[in-house]
């Protein structure tokens, strides 16, 4: 699957280097969400939000996604904020507040910042 994807990822790259070619040939001007594609394809970088219903699986597809229990669940709806999830070499929580400052928490302190109770 992994090999699929890398396959698909420089097969898009080519494609997006070919239209820039011919961009420039034709009209001399560049797509600047061409160049944000082809840094997102090279970055690995992607989003993929889930909404659906209070208490559907989301919370619960997600960890399964990571193959980690990382985001809190349970049986009354309890993530209430916007959650960022971004692959690392170590698991970590950066957690940042209105106020645009970040603060650095272990994993067991996220249902502190994510959840209606703690938020």
């Amino acid at each position: 699957m992994l090999e699929e994807f890398i396959r698909h990822k420089i097969e898009i790259l080519g494609i997006i280097e070919n239209v820039e070619a011919l961009m420039r040939n034709d009209v001399g001007a560049k797509d600047n969400r061409l160049l944000m594609a082809k840094e997102q394809l090279i970055s690995n970088c992607f989003n993929l939000v889930v909404i659906g219903q209070f208490k559907r699986g989301k919370t619960t597809l997600i960890n399964s996604l990571i193959g980690e229990e990382i985001l809190p669940s349970s049986i009354v709806p309890l993530t209430s904020i916007v959650t960022i999830i971004k692959y690392g070499e170590e698991i970590g929580c950066l957690v940042t507040m209105k106020d645009g400052s970040e603060k650095k928490i272990c994993i067991e302190e996220l249902p502190e910042y994510v959840t209606e109770k703690g938020n």
